[in-house]
């Protein structure tokens, strides 16, 4: 849930791809000690709502 800086419940940006059919998401860490431990791409379930919660979580979203 893209709200570390945000309001609770605050979305990031909607992510559309220009083309349909398989994609390439680049993602590149700063050098500023951010960490990324899961990134969940998802048009429907995860649309509104994180798979777990927003601090110390330790939830894994299976691959599908």
């Amino acid at each position: 849930m893209d709200n570390a800086y945000g309001s609770p419940g605050d979305l990031g940006l909607a992510i559309y791809f220009q083309n349909p059919g398989l994609q390439t998401d680049r993602i590149q860490v700063r050098e500023d000690g951010v960490a990324v431990d899961q990134i969940v791409l998802s048009a429907v379930k995860y649309a509104t709502t994180a798979p777990g919660a927003n601090k110390n979580d330790s939830t894994i979203v299976p691959k599908t």
